[in-house]
């Protein structure tokens, strides 16, 4: 993006209107006094670019000048090769008003692309390539914070750097980043143990032997089964159906013994002795 014209008027200390052309600049340089307005002209432009300002957020009814009733704003700027005006406006009581309005590069008439606070801010984002964070942290270094990235430390300039650029987001990143490769280390040792005990013995060679075992049984059991059959079809035709189970024979002479055994004792009690 670059900043081609800034009017403001009613905005903090340029009560009066004031326009700033920037179109013939390709670097330049704010300065003055302490209070002369140099940070108002950054505010300005964010204000008309996103309706906020890195002094105040988004109450920015706090940045109209004492006695004013409204500040007003227009951004002129160039992105992508493309031209825009946006427009804002914002009173002590009562609504805001805001207009987005991009140059046709044939006729250089200004053509109304939007009205609405939601849209402008959406094609602004679109346009500028960057959120209101983004545009403050990279293209804006708030005062006092500029200081302490002067004057500070290292730490302090690490701590300012690391709160424009959004670090912290990397930071959490990089914590859970460190929590998946501590478990992923845990996961891969338990398997490396379960290896070396449980599954010692799981080797190409053991599993072909297991497989060759497997064989032999299930051979074996098909001759056995094969034998069975056998013995059950020749004890049918010997004895019947009964002869299946030999048990059945037995339990049927156990009354017959019993008879002959009683028989036998009462010819004996019968016969007389001779001496």
């Amino acid at each position: 993006m670059r900043p081609l014209r800034l009017t403001l008027e009613g905005f903090t200390c340029y009560r009066r209107r004031v326009e700033v052309d920037f179109s013939d600049l390709d670097l330049f340089a704010i300065t003055g006094p302490t209070g002369a307005g140099k940070s108002s002209l950054v505010d300005a432009m964010a204000y008309a670019l996103y309706g906020q300002a890195p002094r105040v957020g988004t109450r920015v009814r706090e940045l109209i000048s004492q006695g004013a009733e409204r500040m007003r704003v227009t951004f002129e700027f160039e992105s992508g090769g493309r031209r825009y005006r946006v427009a804002r406006s914002s009173a002590r009581r009562g609504h805001a008003d805001v207009q987005l309005e991009e140059m046709d590069p044939q006729t250089g008439q200004w053509l109304p692309r939007a009205d609405r606070s939601a849209e402008v801010n959406r094609l602004v984002c679109r346009a500028v390539g960057m959120d209101y964070e983004g545009f403050v942290r990279s293209v804006v270094l708030p005062q006092g914070r500029f200081h302490l990235f002067l004057v500070g430390g290292r730490e302090e300039r690490d701590r300012v750097l690391e709160d424009l650029l959004g670090l912290d987001l990397y930071r959490a990143v990089m914590q859970r980043a460190n929590d998946l490769a501590q478990r992923c280390q845990a996961q891969a040792e338990e398997l490396s143990r379960r290896l070396q005990t449980e599954l010692a013995y799981a080797t190409p060679q053991r599993q072909r032997q297991l497989k060759a075992q497997a064989l032999a049984l299930r051979q074996e059991r098909a001759r056995l089964s094969h034998l069975l059959q056998l013995i059950g079809h020749d004890g049918h035709l010997a004895g019947g159906p009964t002869s299946r189970n030999p048990l059945t024979g037995l339990s049927g002479l156990q009354p017959r013994r019993s008879r002959v055994s009683g028989k036998w004792t009462a010819r004996s009690v019968a016969i007389p002795l001779r001496g």
